[in-house]
């Protein structure tokens, strides 16, 4: 009967851990890595076919992602002077519930003036970044608004070129933001803030803010969670559960030119190590971090893997990206993270992001189109390119099959498998 018992167990926890890693809860995913979740196949088309689309629904202004959990998809956009945290049913695309608050952000070096961070779904609670700085913290069930802050008025948060943008890391009992501001006449250029209360936890560095997203990573043996600022990359320690962080790295790496952003999030490999990408004649770098608390340069080459906006995605020890500038044609690359070798280089194409699933990569360019295509070393081949969208500027997520994109002006999904 104890083996019964045992065996049913291990059944359900297996069901549940599937269960879990089949939503889509943050940005880049369940493990904020770029991969869908095993489970996940993607059928091709015959020449004359289509994904199967399940539903298309208005979407108001804004770049940021889906994210879907528990059968919802989470969408943060804006329509006037409000930004909308909103609830969909990941099925029929039913609106369930809805909050908002005013939203004053106006002026940017772009047209879209909507929510550009993707929310951030932990333990029943939905965490969202607005263009004007407001962090929240919503019940997932519910929509309730449990807790706000308006991190440009009290921490002196600058817009920047496209208004604030930062895609909460949840982990240890913490929400962290790259914040860009000040606290107490010091700097808050990263900060950490209490998952249930909004408490002020811990903040470091005089950083300008960026538009690169926080990540965690683990080197030297401790889970650290790792900012790329405007200024450069900052890693600091997690102690015990929603206490301080403990600053151990910051290093320069940022263009030299004043108009230009860092906003491809670090990306993790091999043992202790971390990449980071940007453009402006500066270009992608390897680092790692020494049991002495020293980040040592392993690389750092122009013309390699040089990331705009989107963040490169490690697959089977392989860095995959989107390399160059947005004004001009974009082009896929596979590269080895420990040297800076290219394997291979797509052909031109418009710029866009790019997920991994089913050993495919998934690419959404800013014109709409999905392509599809061999995520290998050998080289790029395509598998189809069908357009399922209008422009925009957005990650997609893959949850049970599924995919969830919008462009400027609608969200949807299509099936997958």
């Amino acid at each position: 009967m104890k083996c019964r018992y045992h065996l049913l167990g291990i059944i359900f926890l297996n069901y549940f851990s599937t269960t879990l890693n089949a939503d889509w809860p943050q940005f880049l995913g369940p493990q904020r890595n770029g991969i869908a979740d095993k489970s996940t196949q993607i059928k091709i088309p015959n020449a004359t076919g289509e994904f199967s689309q399940l539903w298309k629904i208005s979407a108001g202004d804004g770049h940021a992602g889906p994210v879907v959990v528990d059968q919802k998809v989470l969408l943060h956009h804006r329509y006037g002077d409000e930004e909308i945290l909103e609830a969909f049913d990941s099925n029929t695309g039913k609106s369930i519930w809805k909050n908002s608050h005013p939203c004053r952000h106006s002026g940017s070096y772009d047209r879209n003036l909507g929510t550009k961070s993707t929310p951030t779904v932990h333990d029943g609670k939905v965490y969202a970044y607005g263009i004007g700085g407001m962090l929240s913290c919503t019940n997932l069930n519910t929509g309730e608004n449990l807790w706000n802050i308006d991190t440009a008025r009290q921490f002196q948060t600058a817009k920047g070129f496209f208004g604030r943008c930062s895609s909460p890391l949840v982990y240890n009992g913490l929400v962290m933001l790259n914040l860009g501001g000040r606290h107490g006449g010091k700097g808050a250029g990263v900060a950490a803030f209490d998952c249930n209360t909004g408490k002020l936890i811990w903040h470091a560095t005089d950083h300008e803010g960026s538009y690169a997203s926080p990540i965690k990573a683990k080197l030297q043996g401790k889970d650290t969670a790792v900012f790329f600022t405007r200024e450069g990359l900052v890693g600091a320690t997690f102690g015990k559960l929603g206490k301080p962080l403990t600053a151990v790295f910051d290093i320069h790496f940022r263009p030299a030119m004043h108009a230009s952003v860092n906003a491809a999030s670090a990306v993790p490999f091999g043992k202790n190590r971390i990449f980071a990408s940007t453009c402006y004649g500066v270009g992608g770098g390897a680092w790692e971090l020494e049991p002495s608390g020293k980040l040592r340069e392993l690389w750092q080459k122009t013309n390699v893997l040089d990331c705009h906006f989107a963040t490169p995605i490690l697959y089977e020890e392989h860095l995959y990206g989107m390399h160059g500038r947005q004004e001009d044609a974009m082009k896929v690359r596979c590269i080895d993270p420990a040297t800076g070798n290219i394997l291979w280089s797509s052909p031109g194409m418009t710029p866009g992001c790019l997920l991994i699933a089913d050993s495919k990569l998934v690419i959404l360019l800013e014109s709409g189109e999905l392509v599809i295509a061999e995520a290998k070393t050998t080289g790029y081949k395509e598998l189809t390119r069908r357009q399922i969208l209008g422009t925009g500027r957005s990650y997609p997520a893959i949850s049970e099959g599924k995919l969830y994109a919008r462009d400027d002006k609608k969200l949807l999904a299509l099936k997958l498998n």
